[in-house]
């Protein structure tokens, strides 16, 4: 169907060209999330770089979503700050976040479902979306009629909106029940589109020219424009994606898990991918039996991880007890939530750091690691398997439902750049008089693989002694948890634990020092600083625990003031680094998020602005 309506743009001095940020609210189920996805990778197809931001309502259907795109030529850091753009689809929505939206912002709404606007902003759109569904025949399109006015308001073709909706919808069951009873009844024309991908192209344009009619009758001019650019093209994920393609990457081949939001998507990745590489994905009755098989598959001489979120997590403590008594190599990653027990499942935070770096009974060691960009949670999961299989400890890998969820564009990962470290096997020498716990300088001990030729010994959770004897000596218990904990000072000195990433000015005297998904947000909070004259150094680790002292402390020493922002209340991270450096304690500035949405560069500037 062709757009008969020829689009109106402003002069091109006015035009903001492939540079926006949109957020789209309406009712869960209700098809905000699929409008925006399918923006999204429209702007991917034209080779324009997308960040995303969502929220969502707790409840499968209902409840209010809101979802924010950020489109660039350029690298995107975070989801953006400033809000160009506003899309509607329920008063709900409208009334919860229309207050974010400046003054200089613009908003499209379905004016069927949205009553009261406010006309404080530069421009206000309203558009039938139902009633114009309605028409065409099924009130279930009227996203896609958000999807043409969108498109019209950004002066971009339909053609890419098309191109999605015949390759993706047409392989729908519905498209393909269609399409057969169309062929039953002898009406099928070769080529012909399933009447559901047809009514959703009509419905594109139903809300295309509607928006084009307004601006050419009331001579308004939006000044956006989204078009191609030249470039390589380059795939989207989410952060739970590129968990799943990392660890079969770093040569996993055993997953157990159990159902849990933001962590979820993983297994169901792994569910599709896994088998491709001989490996298997298993869901459990528990996250207790979840780990348990992850420790089994590891002591069988298999890479093996699970994932959750915090209560899964809490549930796994004994079990992770358990294999930092068997010295046994397991990959935890833990997709943060918002709040103790159920908490918000839906929503984000970073309040899981205590309980990663020291829960349990006991003196237990781990090694903790938290990826900072969607595409470091590919790197970031061969780290962990080659530190777990290396030092023989669990590595827990902290993302959050932020991270966890967003689409990114990332480069495809350089596979001939992956290194695989294994694990030290027992050779015959070592056999012949074999202890697996044996007393090493580093902490390692030699592996036994089941089955090995005199390997044999005893695998248990109770203290013991160099051949896995069952012992209660005190100078044993000694000896055993002081070589469990060698293996991180062997870590720290070796140089294995990649600790720190630094950013903005090296002659910097204010240091801001955050991790995780804070990352690219605190990156663009340093260079707005810098536009208003303050020198500042961002240090981002990826080793949270254990601190890597020598790294870090230089920077530490050399600022004067120490600012640590974290999406938790109790400033987790700023408490281990003050625990760490209480020498340095004096210096260092605590800012808290505890809302369950990530912090904005501005928020940060603001902070680093006051602080000096």
């Amino acid at each position: 169907m062709a757009t008969t309506i020829e689009p109106v743009a402003p002069p091109a001095s006015q035009l903001k060209v492939n540079d926006l940020v949109i957020r789209l609210t309406g009712e869960g189920g209700g098809g905000t999330v699929s409008t925006a996805k399918m923006l999204g990778d429209a702007f991917v197809r034209l080779n324009l770089k997308i960040f995303t931001f969502a929220t969502f309502p707790a409840e499968i259907v209902g409840g209010t979503v809101m979802f924010q795109l950020r489109a660039n030529a350029k690298t995107i850091r975070s989801q953006g700050d400033v809000i160009d753009f506003f899309v509607a689809f329920t008063q709900e929505g409208y009334d919860k976040y229309a207050a974010s939206i400046p003054n200089s912002g613009y908003v499209l709404y379905d004016s069927d479902q949205v009553k009261t606007v406010a006309d404080r902003f530069n421009g206000s759109f309203g558009v039938p979306m139902t009633k114009l569904a309605r028409e065409l025949g099924d009130a279930i399109v009227a996203n896609s009629v958000g999807v043409g006015a969108i498109a019209a308001m950004i002066h971009m073709d339909t053609t890419e909106f098309e191109t999605l909706l015949k390759t993706r919808i047409s392989k729908s069951k519905q498209a393909k029940r269609e399409l057969a009873a169309l062929k039953a009844k002898g009406e099928y024309v070769e080529g012909q589109l399933a009447p559901i991908v047809e009514i959703n192209i009509k419905a594109i344009h139903a809300g295309y020219d509607y928006v084009r009619r307004i601006e050419q009758e009331q001579h308004i001019n939006v000044p956006f424009k989204i078009e191609g650019v030249e470039g390589e093209p380059q795939m989207v994920a989410t952060g739970n994606r590129m968990i799943a393609l990392g660890a079969i990457a770093a040569g996993c081949r055993t997953y157990a898990g159990y159902p849990i939001t933001p962590a979820t998507d993983i297994m169901e990745e792994l569910a599709t991918y896994m088998p491709q590489f001989g490996g298997s994905v298993m869901q459990v009755e528990d996250e207790i039996a979840a780990l348990g098989v992850v420790i089994g598959a590891s002591f069988a001489g298999q890479r093996a991880f699970t994932a959750t979120s915090g209560p899964g997590v809490s549930l796994m403590i004994e079990m992770l007890g358990l294999a930092s008594m068997l010295e046994m190599p397991v990959v935890i990653v833990d997709a943060m939530r918002a709040g103790p027990s159920t908490g918000m499942p839906t929503k984000t935070e970073q309040g899981d750091l205590y309980m990663a770096a020291f829960a349990g009974h006991g003196d237990s060691p781990r090694i903790v690691l938290a990826p900072r960009t969607v595409a470091d949670c590919f790197w970031v999961m061969i780290e962990a398997f080659n530190l777990a299989e290396k030092y023989q400890v669990p590595v827990l890998v902290l993302t959050d439902a932020s991270l966890a969820n967003r689409n990114e564009t990332v480069k495809r990962p350089d596979l001939s750049l992956i290194e695989m470290t294994p694990r030290l096997l027992a050779t015959a020498e070592e056999v012949e008089h074999y202890a697996r716990y044996d007393i090493t300088e580093s902490g390692i001990s030699p592996f036994a693989l089941p089955g090995t030729p005199g390997g044999m010994n005893f695998a248990t959770g109770v203290e013991h002694d160099e051949g896995g004897n069952i012992k209660h000596d005190p100078w044993v218990h000694r000896e055993m948890t002081e070589k469990r904990f060698r293996k991180l000072k062997t870590a720290i000195d070796s140089g294995d634990l990649d600790s720190i990433e630094a950013y903005g000015n090296p002659n910097a005297t204010v240091g801001v020092v955050a991790w995780g998904s804070n990352y690219g947000i605190i990156q663009e909070a340093v260079d707005l600083a810098a536009e208003q004259g303050v020198k500042t150094e961002f240090l981002c680790p990826r080793t949270m625990f254990p601190v890597v002292r020598p790294e870090i402390e230089p920077y530490l020493q050399k600022y004067e003031i120490i600012l640590v922002p974290e999406n938790n209340y109790q400033g987790q991270y700023l408490t281990i680094l003050r625990n760490e450096f209480p020498e340095l304690a004096h210096k260092m500035r605590p800012y808290h998020k505890y809302e369950g949405i990530p912090f904005t560069p501005s928020e940060i500037a603001k902070v680093i602005l006051e602080t000096v």
